[in-house]
């Protein structure tokens, strides 16, 4: 009987340079050989062996050992080659199909900029861990404040180095089993296994204060901040769907207020249905021209002549009278409005 066996080894390994072709090798081994590969199979206690390559797409990834051959001739023959070649070949094929297929996997599960999971590999996961009975867990919805500044002046190659910094930065805020998420854009998630509010309410602290040290772009340094809502399971909801909403509402929250982080709480609800009626108005104000502008003059203080004028978008709303930008803008961005916003303004 053969021994077949899968030697996987380092990059820069002695034993790579040996191997230079898909050929397999034969190797009688002795005792006190200089040889690299002879060396390594004396340790293994065999004495004559055939070994063959395993191909990744354009590199070694394993070494494939057929060892001591059994039978009257005991040593290895060119069609023992030949099949060695064979199955060293049928292997590669396959491992590099299940490399693919798990490079398929991931990217269906993760974000390609960042490589954290995405939205529906958090859900999923945050379904299943709060559909335990027994689950006391935290969610935890994260929103980048001045992130649109640094995009729309350094451009969207620093806006997504932007983003991979800060992926980095709250990968080494968690715990162990924390999940982060990228949700798209500059919004992500964190679960926290058994967690409850004072757990969750400290690691919102510790990414908040991660996320507001200088982050360098290039040539660039720039500040930013993060508002983050947080809700707890089962107090807040069942399931992702409903721990994500409420999260969401304690982020707006947090944002209104000017805080780090806000709990959810029931009152929430409220300003949730106020926003959804408001996004129906906005939505007529745009279509019917209910937006107007205001222009603010920049003005030349040697001179003092108007050297130019900044234009605000105003919203003088039938029911509500002047809501503020610091409203409605949000309520636009959310809701994929912003850019029919500026070509109304423009």
């Amino acid at each position: 009987a053969c021994v077949l066996d899968a030697l996987p080894m380092a990059s820069g390994d002695p034993l790579w340079a040996a191997v230079e072709t898909a050929e397999p090798h034969k190797f009688d081994v002795a005792a006190g050989s200089d040889d690299a590969i002879a060396r390594r199979l004396h340790t293994c206690g065999i004495t004559q062996a055939l070994i063959g390559t395993l191909f990744g797409d354009d590199e070694p990834i394993g070494l494939v050992v057929v060892a001591d051959r059994q039978g009257a001739a005991s040593r290895f023959s060119k069609d023992d080659r030949s099949r060695l070649r064979k199955i060293t070949e049928q292997l590669g094929v396959a491992l590099r199909k299940g490399q693919l297929h798990v490079q398929i996997q991931h990217a269906a599960t993760h974000d390609r900029l960042t490589g954290l999971p995405n939205r529906p590999f958090f859900e999923a996961w945050t379904d299943q861990r709060v559909g335990s009975d027994e689950s006391r867990d935290a969610v935890l919805m994260i929103d980048l404040d001045r992130f649109k500044e640094v995009n729309d002046t350094l451009g969207h190659h620093a806006g997504d180095d932007l983003l991979r910094q800060v992926a980095q930065r709250m990968k080494g805020c968690l715990a162990v089993g924390d999940v982060a998420a990228r949700f798209g854009g500059d919004e992500f998630a964190v679960l926290v296994p058994d967690a409850g509010e004072h757990e969750a309410s400290l690691l919102a602290e510790r990414i908040s204060q991660m996320l507001e040290l200088p982050f360098e772009l290039g040539e660039s340094t720039v500040a930013i901040a993060a508002s983050i809502g947080i809700a707890l399971a089962p107090e807040h909801g069942a399931d992702s769907a409903a721990l994500l909403r409420r999260a969401d509402l304690a982020m707006y929250d947090a944002k209104r207020g000017h805080n780090r982080s806000s709990v959810y709480r029931p009152a929430l609800d409220g300003n949730d249905s106020v926003r959804l009626a408001m996004l129906g108005d906005l939505r007529e104000a745009l279509q019917t021209g209910g937006l107007d502008i205001a222009f603010q003059p920049k003005t030349d203080l040697r001179t003092g002549v108007v050297v130019g004028v900044e234009a605000l978008a105003r919203w003088n709303h039938p029911a509500h009278g002047d809501v503020s930008p610091d409203v409605f803008i949000p309520v636009a961005e959310q809701a994929g409005l912003i850019e029919e916003l500026t070509e109304h303004m423009l």
